[in-house]
């Protein structure tokens, strides 16, 4: 478990119960590679998401939650150039044969999905005085019931 309040890379500033701090600082490296940031937004590291890690990984099976932290080991030893180009294989694994593609359709699905469901969540992110990223980028979410199932349910049933 990670205990710290500090933002030093070596020093974790988050908690999590599902990563170690090699395994966390892994991820946050990831996310970084993923979501490097802009002007107007933040990267990976900078938006603070990652207080929300251990909502989304509870939804995860246990056998998933081992693989990542396995792969999170993994590739902590991985140069970062070398992780720029696993992710770009990842994005064209149509490129490569299938006993290839696969494995690597997997783990973009693992380690992309984790960083943009942390990232996009819209989830309040505490400490944080900036808009949150869903209202940096103007995504408002809007339902309305369509009229046509709006008249069906006022009438009258037979």
């Amino acid at each position: 478990m990670v205990n710290s309040t500090s933002t030093k890379s070596t020093d974790m500033p988050y908690s999590t119960k599902h990563l170690s701090r090699f395994q966390l600082a892994s991820l946050i490296r990831l996310g970084d590679l993923y979501i490097p940031g802009t002007e107007k937004l933040p990267c990976f590291s900078k938006s603070k998401c990652l207080q929300h890690l251990d909502v989304v990984m509870d939804g995860l099976h246990p056998d998933d939650i081992a693989g990542v932290r396995l792969l999170l080991v993994a590739l902590r030893f991985v140069p970062k150039f070398m992780l720029r180009k696993l992710m770009s294989m990842m994005d064209h694994h149509e490129q490569y044969p299938e006993w290839v593609a696969c494995p690597l359709r997997l783990v973009n699905l693992a380690f992309k999905g984790l960083v943009m469901s942390l990232y996009y969540s819209g989830l309040p992110v505490e400490g944080n005085q900036l808009p949150g990223v869903l209202e940096q980028i103007g995504y408002q979410l809007h339902c309305e019931m369509d009229s046509a199932i709006e008249e069906q349910s006022s009438a009258p049933s037979v």
